[in-house]
């Protein structure tokens, strides 16, 4: 009887150590760069927009060549001026660099902020209002604790602002 009871409690010892669970079961907790990039743009662009996850137009990565290029829709309230909505892009921008700057994967960049336009007959196109580009290389340098955004222009290695009235 003590041996039965013995061979009882080493088999529940056992079943609760391994939980059930194989080494090929245990899922990976980690991100992929495209859910990485996702979750920043939600965070950092997602209050311009009704529902935060209409931030994330395009994430388009290329592990072969290391090529980034996301494409992040805003909105322009109706209450901000033309400067104000500049400084909020211009910061939002410099927050998800910040994250991208982490990414060992990521060798080139490429950041369109497109803003929806209402045309004269009434179709909606997306108006690429920021087009920032940056190498990894570039991208690296760059100390963002110190740096003023509307400086971007000037660290990028390729930097387009549509005109906007």
């Amino acid at each position: 009887m003590k041996r039965i009871l013995s061979i009882l409690i080493c088999t529940l010892i056992l079943a609760s150590c391994t939980n059930g669970n194989s080494n090929n079961e245990i899922e990976s907790t980690e991100k992929t760069l495209e859910d990485q990039m996702k979750d920043a743009i939600v965070s950092y662009f997602g209050h311009r927009v009704e529902t935060p996850e209409q931030a994330v137009e395009t994430i388009e990565f290329n592990e072969e060549n290391g090529k980034l290029k996301l494409t992040v829709t805003t909105l322009v309230f109706m209450d901000e001026t033309l400067e104000e909505f500049k400084a909020d892009i211009l910061s939002s921008c410099v927050l998800l660099l910040q994250e991208i700057q982490l990414q060992d994967d990521v060798q080139e960049l490429s950041l369109v902020v497109e803003v929806p336009y209402e045309k004269e007959n009434g179709d909606v196109i997306d108006y690429g209002i920021y087009i920032i580009d940056f190498t990894q290389d570039n991208l690296s340098k760059i100390n963002f604790e110190e740096l003023d955004p509307r400086d971007l222009k000037k660290k990028a290695d390729f930097y387009f602002e549509a005109p906007i009235y």
